[in-house]
């Protein structure tokens, strides 16, 4: 069983206990996921489940869409519904035209401070640990990129809205900005993540699903598609199996496909993904080198059936 099942992860409950619950379900013993979630928030969990924990890294999860859910006038100490309420004020009348052009001010490049309450570390310290103890430390504002926001509905005092941003980004900070910039401050009270770059909530599946074996896994080829390929016969497979030098000779009657230097790729054998490389050269200075120099370097072999 090698591949990614997308769990939808349920309110309450923390990622590595989710993983935990998958990996007894199916009865194995190796597994990852890609992305925490709170646990107050729920959907999109990637599992990575035996050999596609090794492609963790190789994920094109950039981009991460949410739904969240504002209740104005509340503010927290850990900018959401789990924290305890530091201010209470009174919302007022505020039209959905304001808050249309609050949501779309946040749209572009944006500095956020990341909250006390997150696993950031700082001086080899979790910020939530620090948080716990009543500390509070300067964090440095950190770059991100809103790529849409959306207004999806408003009835005072909650705001429910759609984002698609750069991977991490704080949610609960955007809805406390939010929040500030309507002027009677604001925290998070839901939050479901949509997607996570390829994976999606209409490709998942509940633990009930899971349990009662309705669910469908994305195998390894599916999820290194997007991936450009060389396509190699068995005795190069034997030869990168080995972790031998990847010369020009053994690929010089293959196809290579336009790639740039430190560019990924995947090697397949048939239908098979067995490897992931990176480019040395491109494929234009590769065509000016002698046969014996050093082309690709081997990042990731796979070993699956």
């Amino acid at each position: 069983m090698n591949g990614v099942i997308v769990v939808d992860k349920p309110k309450g409950f923390t990622s590595n206990k989710i993983l935990g619950r998958v990996k007894k379900i199916l009865n194995i013993k190796k597994a990852g996921h890609t992305g925490t979630l709170d646990p107050f928030a729920t959907g999109v969990l990637p599992i990575c489940l035996n050999e596609a924990t090794k492609l963790i890294p190789y994920f094109n999860e950039e981009y991460k869409e949410y739904i969240g859910l504002i209740t104005l006038g509340i503010e927290t100490d850990t900018l959401d519904e789990t924290g305890n309420i530091i201010n209470n004020k009174t919302v007022g009348k505020i039209e959905e035209s304001d808050i249309l052009t609050c949501l779309y001010s946040f749209k572009g490049s944006i500095s956020q401070i990341p909250p006390m309450y997150s696993a950031l570390k700082v001086n080899g310290v979790r910020l939530y640990n620090m948080a716990r103890k009543g500390e509070v430390v300067e964090r440095k504002p950190r770059e991100i990129y809103i790529d849409k926001i959306e207004l999806l509905s408003f009835e005072s005092p909650y705001i429910e809205f759609y984002v698609r941003c750069t991977k991490g980004t704080y949610i609960r900070s955007l809805a406390s900005d939010i929040g500030a910039k309507i002027g009677c401050g604001g925290s998070l009270k839901e939050l479901k993540r949509v997607s996570s770059g390829q994976f999606s909530i209409d490709d998942s599946f509940n633990l009930d699903d899971i349990e009662e074996n309705k669910y469908k896994i994305k195998s390894i080829n599916e999820l290194l598609k997007e991936y450009k390929n060389i396509n190699v016969d068995d005795d190069l497979e034997k030869i990168i199996r080995n972790g031998k030098k990847l010369i020009k000779k053994y690929f010089e009657h293959l196809f290579i496909p336009d790639l740039k230097i430190k560019e990924k790729f995947v090697i397949k054998n048939g239908n098979r993904s067995i490897a992931i490389l990176e480019a040395l050269k491109s494929t234009i200075e590769i065509k000016d080198i002698n046969n014996s120099e050093t082309i690709f370097k081997i990042l990731r072999v796979l070993n699956y059936s």
